[in-house]
């Protein structure tokens, strides 16, 4: 066999241009509609998923996200954090947790902040197109009213690591279209990172459970298929 057949037979993205390929990913990985809620973990497990299927290195990665959709920087955002702009999970730090307001109405499992994927340099995150249906749920409950969408987000995000985590800062938001990403948990001790682990991981394996017992990720993979990026 050729050098080009034979990259091309292990290489499933053989001949695919990186924006083309990014953008068919990210259609296979949106054609399974979740629920408004509690859905970024599934989004991101989904992710990883795919991309490994694809012979692309992918990481689950936990923390905060802040995405500023109009002008007002507490009422039009999608805020995933807790107090300092920073994840939480519940049970780890009371003192970290004094500062955190229930919302009526809201499960979230103890937990509070985002999911998304690290593959090599690059931050990937394919689910600010839910966005907006969660912001809809949100604006009944916590007081603030209805987002101003002067920016919608876009599709999904496939960037550099540093151009989307460098910019966080403890207070306010981001400029208007822009996002902060924020990886780890709130921590007051290295101790507690044991448990931080113990927690998340369980999230995630209940979150590969549900996808398997549901056959989500046929879903995607039949879709990677029809989008020739599968064989």
């Amino acid at each position: 066999m050729g050098q080009a057949k034979l990259r091309r037979a292990n290489d499933p993205l053989y001949g695919q241009t990186p924006e083309d390929a990014r953008a068919k990913i990210a259609l296979a990985v949106h054609s399974v509609v979740l629920p408004p809620l509690g859905t970024c973990l599934t989004r991101a497990v989904l992710t990883e998923l795919a991309l490994r299927t694809l012979n692309i290195p992918a990481e689950l990665m936990i923390g905060a996200m802040i995405y500023r959709a109009g002008p007002d920087e507490r009422r039009d955002v999608i805020a995933f954090c807790g107090p300092h702009n920073q994840a939480y999970l519940r049970g780890i730090d009371a003192d970290l947790e004094r500062g955190i307001r229930n919302i009526p109405g809201i499960d979230n499992g103890g937990f509070l902040g985002h999911v998304w994927i690290k593959s090599r340099n690059s931050l990937v995150d394919f689910s600010p197109s839910d966005w907006p249906a969660l912001a809809e749920v949100f604006q009944d409950m916590d007081g603030l009213g209805a987002i101003e969408w002067q920016a919608k987000p876009p599709a999904f995000y496939w960037q550099s690591w540093e151009s989307l985590t460098e910019p966080w800062r403890p207070t306010g938001s981001p400029e208007i279209g822009r996002v902060w990403y924020k990886p780890g948990i709130a921590l007051t001790s290295p101790l507690q990172q044991a448990e931080v682990e113990r927690q998340y991981g369980a999230m995630a394996s209940e979150a590969l459970d549900r996808i398997r017992d549901l056959g989500l990720f046929r879903v995607v993979a039949n879709n990677l298929r029809q989008l020739g990026l599968l064989r």
